[in-house]
């Protein structure tokens, strides 16, 4: 009797252990969910604050593709207009080098008319002045002919020295004087255009019917 009376009261006293380790297991691990979900809540949150910021991520991506469309549409339409402005210009620099050529051109003829009265009146001032100031310009405006027809032909002129034609030992002249020299004396090609504008001879006649009438004027 005893015997089964101790084996009966270990056996009540390991119960009672074991249910002292399972409740005390038990509160470890429901420690340990608590601390888990806690974990799992601030996940929670922190995942909240990754998903709004992409949204809105990807909402600035919109708005900045739908601004990189509008931008390149307007370049694009830009890119037109300065196509059509360029192909204009282009008509604009023929003109413009129509006018120069005709400007030069009469240049040329002013100039001749100038040189004409100064050989008659060498000493006045007013003409020399006047001689120097229509080489000049048509110096310049050769040069803004040569220049625009460079443009035009997109084609580099190397600038051509001048040479004077001469003999050799031999008596034959050189082969480089053979081509036509780019920077020609203005006086000859002066004298060509005037040549070519017949209607100014009656100018020139009366200029010089003043000059001489001026002339005896003073003598007498």
């Amino acid at each position: 009797m005893q015997i089964s009376q101790l084996k009966e009261t270990r056996s009540d006293a390991d119960r009672t252990l074991d249910f002292r380790a399972l409740d005390f297991q038990i509160t470890q691990l429901t420690e340990k969910v608590t601390v888990l979900q806690e974990q799992n809540k601030l996940c929670r949150v922190e995942n909240a604050k990754i998903k709004q910021h992409y949204k809105e991520l990807y909402d600035s991506i919109q708005i900045t593709r739908a601004k990189h469309i509008d931008q390149t549409t307007a370049l694009l339409t830009e890119n037109k207009k300065l196509q059509a402005q360029i192909n204009e210009q282009m008509n604009n620099k023929e003109v413009h080098l129509d006018y120069l050529k005709h400007l030069k051109e009469g240049v040329a003829t002013l100039r001749e008319i100038v040189k004409e009265a100064r050989a008659v009146r060498p000493l006045d001032r007013s003409l020399a002045s006047a001689c120097l100031y229509t080489k000049h310009s048509h110096e310049l405006l050769e040069y803004a002919v040569e220049q625009l027809n460079i443009q035009k032909t997109n084609v580099l002129v190397i600038p051509s020295t001048r040479v004077n034609s001469c003999t050799d030992a031999s008596g034959s002249k050189p082969g480089s004087n053979t081509k036509k020299n780019r920077i020609s004396p203005a006086k000859s090609v002066n004298k060509k255009k005037v040549k070519e504008h017949p209607r100014n001879n009656k100018s020139r006649l009366n200029r010089t019917n003043i000059v001489d009438s001026s002339i005896s004027s003073t003598r007498t």
